[in-house]
């Protein structure tokens, strides 16, 4: 923890500095690459010559779906705000994936409880569930920039705040614990509205699981 918290405040400033100065809804046209939901239905429709069905061939991103996806993804890093977004976004990733898998075992070294851990889990979820029903007045607030902003802000609040616990005070820790729900919550909404926003139209959902 004591490794991590720097670093994610490093990544998560940089890349918060980089994307906030981006807030205006920006959204990538379809590249010659990658060809538009209208372009497949036509290919699809036509009974043309076999020049025109080649050309379906060579156009159409079921032809190759690893290059479709790779061209997919070069299209939201296109720009610095969507290179700066995802790196935010899997320097997150990489900051809770850690805390999640090693916290209790930072938990026992405060001399925590079975029990105790069990209701760090409870509240952790609590907190998630009234930030995902405010999801779409969130969005209309803050946008997608500042809600991941609040996510990296909450994430390091709550790691460097696990450093500064005492040994057999662990309730303490219930005071941190919500944050995880606002990392979580806000982080998830902020990424699919980023994904759908950047996304060529008609590939919003590709672009939300890549």
């Amino acid at each position: 923890l004591l490794v991590s918290a720097p670093l994610a405040f490093l990544y998560c400033f940089a890349t918060i500095a980089i994307f906030t100065q981006h807030t205006k809804n920006i959204r990538i046209s379809a590249t010659d690459n990658v060809s538009s939901p209208s372009r497949v239905e036509d290919c699809n429709s036509s009974s043309d010559t076999n020049e025109s069905d080649e050309e379906c061939q060579n156009n159409s991103p079921d032809t190759s779906k690893r290059n479709f996806t790779w061209l997919l993804l070069l299209s939201m890093c296109s720009t610095i705000y969507g290179a700066g977004y995802i790196i935010s976004s899997v320097t997150l990733s990489m900051g809770t994936s850690v805390v999640n898998h090693l916290i209790f075992l930072f938990f026992e070294s405060l001399g925590s409880t079975n029990t105790m851990c069990g209701v760090t889990v409870a509240v952790t979820v609590m907190f998630e569930i009234p930030i995902f029903q405010l999801a779409p007045k969130l969005l209309e607030i803050f946008g997608p920039e500042k809600l991941q902003g609040i996510a990296c802000m909450a994430y390091i609040t709550r790691v460097v705040g696990y450093t500064f616990i005492p040994q057999n005070r662990m309730w303490m820790v219930l005071f941190l614990e919500p944050l995880h729900g606002v990392t979580y919550a806000c982080a998830k909404t902020s990424q699919v509205e980023f994904a759908a926003r950047l996304a060529p139209k008609g590939y919003e959902s590709s672009s939300q699981g890549i």
